[in-house]
This record gives structure tokens, sequence and C-alpha cells, in this order.
């Protein structure tokens, strides 16, 4: 999975976008998904690098989503990102009792998860000592795709 962020401004009016591309892996090599999604990302933080209002005093928030009720094989059920707190270096996914941590290499704090099944499921925000700094639980019912917990985002 990867975000790209895109940044658009026609006269006084700029708006982000994030264009999650996912890939699959067959031995040595990448190859890019035919569909590829785009959805807002808010705000802008090349023109308001320090503006977090958006996350309401948390340390992680989501700014999209979505799921495919049943995915092939290689591809994604559920898909999140967002943007952390600058105090956040490394995100730690909890699904079906497994717990995958990575460290969160983002300029601009905005980072992306993709699940390969689509069971609830926890993202943990941590500092440079592993101390937790906030968290979301959530999962992403059949019936609508783009759910997410409410206070979660």
């Amino acid at each position: 999975m990867v975000l790209f962020l895109r940044f658009r401004h026609a006269e006084d009016r700029r708006w982000g976008t994030a264009v999650m591309g996912t890939y699959s892996r067959d031995e040595d090599q990448w190859t890019a998904h035919r569909a590829w999604m785009s959805t807002g990302f808010s705000p802008d933080p090349i023109a308001r690098p320090d503006d977090l209002r958006h996350l309401g005093g948390r340390a992680i928030g989501a700014t999209g989503r979505s799921r495919t009720p049943q995915p092939t094989p290689g591809y994604p059920a559920m898909i999140v990102h967002g943007r952390v707190d600058p105090a956040v270096t490394h995100l730690v996914v909890v699904q079906d009792g497994r717990e995958d941590r990575r460290p969160l290499d983002s300029r601009f704090g905005a980072w992306v998860v993709c699940t390969g099944q689509a069971s609830p499921f926890q993202v943990i925000a941590l500092d440079e000592n592993g101390s937790e700094l906030g968290r979301l639980e959530g999962s992403i019912p059949p019936e609508d795709p783009f759910y997410f917990p409410a206070g979660s985002d």
C-alpha cells in the first residue's frame, strides 16, 4: 500500500487528496493493482504544517477509510489512513491476536494501514520510547464500506 498525497489550489482555495495505491508481490516483483482509490486529505500539511486541529488534541486521527467486503487474495480488505502528531514515531496494528509494529517515517505525519482480513483492529501510536500516545479502535462493517466508529477520527 502506498499513500500518495496531492495538493491542488485554485485562486484562494486549496485542498488535498490522498490516492491509495495497492500492490501485490510475486516472487521478486511488485505489481500495481488496477483499481486505486482517491479520497480527501485535510488539512493541507504543506500550507499549514503545524495545523493539528483535526486531531482534536489526540496523537492520531483517521482521515479516510474503505473496505472491500470480499477481497480477492492479495488485495486489502480494509484501508485506513490519517495523520499523527509529530511525537509519533511508530505505529502498531493489532488484529486477530497479532501485532505488527513499524517505524513511521512521514514528513507530513501521514500514515496508511491496510489489512488482509475484515476483522476488528487497532492502530496504536507510539513515541520514540515505545510509550503509547493514542489509538484508534474499529472495524468497518460489510454493509457500510466507509464506516469508522464515532470519536475515532
